[in-house]
This record gives C-alpha cells, sequence and structure tokens, in this order.
C-alpha cells in the first residue's frame, strides 16, 4: 500500500492513512465525520484514493461498511486487482482502534495542505521561469491561492453543539470584561460585549464629521490596550498624515502645533512619549491610494500570516476601495466592496471596520440634519453586509456655534445583527483631532490613556 500520485518526495501521512481507512471499516460511525473533514484527493496514495471512494460509496448506498461488502464493492468495480487485491484489503483489519480517528483525520489534512502548497509553489516557479506577467501581476495571480490555504478552517459546516464556550463568555460579560475586540468607548462596549472577530462594522459620516478620525481611534485603543494589532488602510490620507493625527491625540497637542514644530518643552515630553508609545504598539498602516478589493485582501491576509495577533482592520473609507469586476458600477460597486470586506472579516478572523461617506443633499434638503441609514451611499449593499452600521453626527458642522453646548460626537448605532440599536455620545476635541468620553479629566491638552486608566475609572 505504498502507491502514491507520482510525486513520493512530497508530504504523506501514509500510516495515518492506513489507520483511517481501518477505523472507518471498524466503526462506520466515524464514517459521516470523517467524509465532512476530507476529500477524496486529500489521500496521498491512489490505493487509498479508490478505498476511501469506495466506503463513502457503500455508506451512501445504505449498505453494511465491512470487509466482506468492502471486497465485494470493489471486485464488482474492477478496482480490486488495482488496489493490490485482497492482501491489501486485509492490511485494513490490522487497525485496532477507531478511537484515534479524529487525530488521523488531522494528520492527512496537513499533509494534504502541504502537498497542495507544494503545487501552487511549482506553479509560481514556473510562471517566472517563463515569464507569464510582470512580477506584480505573477504575485496577484498566486497569492490568493496561497492564502486561502493558509486560512482554510477545518471548523466549516455543521459542529456539536458545546454550550460551555457561550457559559464563558457570558460569565467573563457578568464581570464586566468584553469577550469580543473593545473599542475603548465604554458604552458602546456595553452593548456590544466589544466587537466580535469575523464582523464589519461600518461607521456613515458626511465629510469633516470626523469618521477617519473616531476610527483610526478605535485602532489605537485596541493597540494600545493590549487587545491585538490593529491595521489601516489609509486610501485617502498618506501615511504621515495619518501618523501626526495619532502622534497630536495621544500627545494631547494641536495638529497645527506640530506641523510648525512650535511646541512647549511640556509638549515635546508628551509627544516624544506618545512617540514611544505608537512605536512599541502593534499598528500597520497602508498608504496605497484607491486600492482594489484584491489587493486589499491580499495584504490583510499576508499580514494575518506574520503577525497572527492582529485583530482589527480599519478600510479607510469603504467608497474609495475599487472593485475589478467589469460592469460593477454605482451602488453595485459599494455592495460588492461591502460583501468583500465581510469575507475578509470572516477569512483573516479579524474586525473590519470601514467608514463611508454619506450622501450630503438628503441632509442639506431636510430640517432633521441627524443621518439617516438611507442616506449612506449604496445604503442596501453596506446594510446587507455589516453587522453593524453606526452614523455619526456633529451638531455643530450644521447649527454653527450659536446655541451649542460644545463640539459633541453622537453615535447612533441603527443597524445591529446581534443586538438592539443604541447610541452614545462623546465630546469632540477639533484641536486634537479626537473623540473622549464626556468626563471633567480629560481636557485636549491630556494625553489620550486606554479608557481603563482613565482617574474617574480607577
Amino acid at each position: 500500500m505504498t502507491e502514491s500520485t507520482g510525486r513520493d518526495a512530497w508530504p504523506e501521512a501514509h500510516e495515518a492513512e492506513v489507520a483511517l481507512l481501518g477505523a472507518m471499516l471498524l466503526s462506520p460511525v466515524v464514517i459521516p465525520s470523517v467524509r465532512g473533514s476530507l476529500r477524496t484527493e486529500d489521500f496521498a496514495s491512489t490505493t487509498h484514493r479508490r478505498l476511501y471512494g469506495a466506503i463513502v460509496a457503500l455508506h451512501d448506498a445504505g449498505e453494511a461498511v465491512e470487509f466482506l461488502t468492502l471486497q465485494a464493492y470493489l471486485v464488482r468495480t474492477g478496482e480490486l486487482a488495482a488496489i493490490g487485491g485482497v492482501e491489501t484489503l486485509s492490511a485494513l483489519l490490522d487497525v485496532p482502534t477507531a478511537a484515534n480517528a479524529p487525530a488521523h483525520v488531522r494528520l492527512v489534512q496537513e499533509s494534504a495542505r502541504l502537498r497542495r502548497l507544494a503545487t501552487h509553489g511549482q506553479t509560481l516557479v514556473e510562471a517566472i521561469r517563463t515569464r507569464a506577467g510582470t512580477a506584480e501581476e505573477i504575485l496577484a495571480e498566486h497569492l490568493s491561492a496561497l492564502m486561502a490555504e493558509t486560512y482554510q478552517r477545518s471548523d466549516r459546516g455543521f459542529r456539536r453543539v458545546r454550550s460551555l464556550e457561550v457559559l464563558e463568555a457570558i460569565e467573563r460579560r457578568a464581570q464586566g470584561e468584553p469577550d469580543g475586540i473593545p473599542t475603548g468607548f465604554r458604552e458602546c462596549d456595553r452593548y456590544t460585549a466589544g466587537f466580535q472577530r469575523g464582523e464589519l462594522i461600518v461607521v456613515g459620516a458626511v465629510p469633516k464629521c470626523g469618521k477617519s478620525t473616531f476610527t483610526t481611534q478605535i485602532a489605537l485603543q485596541v493597540a494600545l490596550g493590549g487587545h491585538g494589532g490593529a491595521a489601516i488602510v489609509s486610501a485617502e490620507m498618506p501615511r504621515r498624515a495619518v501618523l501626526e493625527r495619532m502622534l497630536s491625540a495621544l500627545a494631547g497637542v494641536p495638529g497645527h502645533r506640530l506641523q510648525r514644530g512650535d511646541l512647549s518643552a511640556p509638549e515635546w515630553r508628551r509627544v516624544l512619549d506618545a512617540q514611544t508609545r505608537l512605536d512599541q504598539a502593534p499598528i500597520w498602516i497602508d498608504d496605497e491610494a484607491l486600492p482594489e478589493l484584491r489587493d486589499v485582501m491580499q495584504r490583510v491576509l499576508a499580514l494575518k500570516a506574520q503577525h497572527p495577533e492582529l485583530s482589527l482592520v480599519v478600510v479607510d473609507y469603504l467608497q474609495l476601495v475599487q472593485h475589478r469586476l467589469k460592469g460593477r458600477r454605482g451602488d453595485e460597486e459599494i455592495e460588492a466592496v461591502a460583501n468583500g470586506l465581510k469575507r475578509l472579516a470572516d477569512r483573516a478572523e479579524v474586525v473590519v471596520v470601514s467608514p463611508a461617506q454619506l450622501n450630503q443633499k438628503p441632509i442639506d434638503a431636510r430640517q432633521d440634519k441627524r443621518p439617516l441609514l438611507s442616506d449612506l451611499s449604496g445604503s442596501m449593499g453596506p446594510l446587507k453586509a455589516a453587522d453593524f452600521v453606526a452614523l455619526l453626527y456633529r451638531p455643530i458642522l450644521h447649527e454653527g456655534a450659536a446655541g451649542i453646548d460644545g463640539d459633541r460626537l453622537h453615535v447612533f448605532v441603527d443597524a445591529a445583527r446581534r443586538t438592539s440599536t443604541f447610541s452614545f455620545t462623546l465630546d469632540w476635541q477639533a484641536t486634537v483631532t479626537r473623540a473622549v468620553e464626556s468626563s471633567p479629566w480629560i481636557s485636549p491638552d491630556m494625553p489620550l490613556l486606554p479608557t481603563a486608566t482613565h482617574p474617574e475609572a480607577a
């Protein structure tokens, strides 16, 4: 039973394949779970592929699966000689137990994945050797397949109900500890218990309302709070501008002072402290203008492979991400991008937060300037794809300074897949481009601290 697919030097789990086939004969009750985890081509040996196919065929036909019925089936299909005769079948009877079938499934899966990676590698080398395109084109064509192998998950499909993991999450929430990725804004985290990996959060706002600042701050608070790494795809602003905003928010130093270098000694100390914190934080920025969805997905998956701690990705902003499929225009393209970002969140097991532009005209035309879900560009696409849709509103932008008690940022979570809708309000500190929870302790000239270390929370 040593026949392989012709690539003898490639990874295979011969003993595990034999043990697994024997387990399926010994205890047919394991067949459904094995079949749900393995494909015929996952077996390296062509002999084992034939045997696996025969066992599955017998099972699907409702026939008994044991030595004699398997032998009769192989005689009937003319495959008995091809698998090595009765001697090969008899070797399967040496398997003493089916208890180790799950472990053997994992070994076969791992070897199959390694062989597929080797195939991708050979194809890539051949494309390079024959100069099948530019380096950029070859990378784009082959990276998706490699990343798909990296993130092939074994927990797809039906899984046995296990309530313990849910009870543990409920217990953490009861103790005031979010079991998801906290945003750093306590009112938001109180409703959501933190965003969950695989979720897409769309944040809609009119221009200049602060959607980039708000979402970048969430990324900062995730990374600085020890909740994993954060990546920012900045399709609108260059990397340097994003970093300057981060420094301004962290140090509590106005952005225009940073641009001029006109800082007092205490401000310099705060800026240097903020720089140290930024340098130590797991934050990455990609500032390619107008990126294509495929490139965004490939780069995030590659980053996740290099840095498994990555937990949140900001894509700023949704309408600036391009879709390569021909015929996509307007709302269709926005819907395709939103669906792609949702797939990215699921495949990379991260939270994806994407600011999105609101249509200004309908807001300007009505008396009540608070945003509505219908104001979202391509609204049906993002609404269907997103797990949460938050709409930002700063009254001062519409009503002017007169009669406004300070600058407030209202966050209306008007679409929520797993919670009720909710809203919360933050103080907007425009000079240092940040939003903070209403508190007498946090003035614009104070460094931005993780929520847990606010004096009022101590």
